[in-house]
């Protein structure tokens, strides 16, 4: 490299190092501050039953990308795969979603349900029946706060058994919708 090219970097590398301690000064006098509070909206699933619908036509507002369990013979759930935080200085967590649901007979139900990080429980929040068109629901999360948790949709057949424990074929139609879940730091703002 001649002398030319090192007169040019020189000036170059000064400033770009001045820069760094500039920054490096700033942070240290300025810490940054804790990040204000912002919703989540879980994104990432584990499936089992449940579809993605790309059809805006089947989703809430047109816009496509809910979850539907078509499959109503067996088990389905919608699992988040992340645990989430919720804050302990959050004022009214909650968990919030878009969902329509339908059941053919008012015997089954899907549950809101929701797992603190470390333990192998679940706790039902919330049971899901009936018939309703596309409707947001706001879960209370308050129980959670200082604690990760994740979340799953659960739909389970109701089976029919008679008095002699004999399996009843019955036709037990439900189908579950589910879009945009978030988990928000004040639900009362929200």
């Amino acid at each position: 490299m001649n002398q030319s090219n090192h007169a040019f970097f020189r000036p170059v590398f000064l400033g770009l190092f001045t820069l760094f301690l500039l920054g490096l000064l700033l942070t240290l006098t300025y810490p940054a501050q804790a990040a204000s509070p912002s919703e989540v909206e879980i994104k990432q699933w584990y499936i089992h039953r449940f579809s993605l619908i790309l059809s805006p036509y089947s989703c809430h507002g047109g816009v496509a990308g809910c979850y539907a369990n078509p499959d109503y013979h067996v088990n389905s759930w919608l699992l988040s795969k992340d645990y989430i935080p919720i804050e302990q200085n959050w004022t009214n967590p909650a968990l919030t979603f878009w969902t329509k649901h339908y059941t053919r007979r008012l015997i089954n139900f899907c549950y809101v349900e929701v797992q603190k990080q470390g333990s192998a429980k679940w706790d039902r929040i919330k049971v899901i029946g009936g018939t309703r068109d596309w409707y947001r629901m706001s879960l209370d999360l308050s129980a959670y706060r200082g604690e990760s948790i994740r979340v799953k949709f659960f739909c389970e057949p109701h089976h029919n058994w008679d008095d002699n424990g004999q399996y009843q074929r019955t036709f037990n139609k439900q189908i579950l919708y589910i879009q945009d879940v978030m988990i928000v730091p004040d639900a009362a703002s929200d």
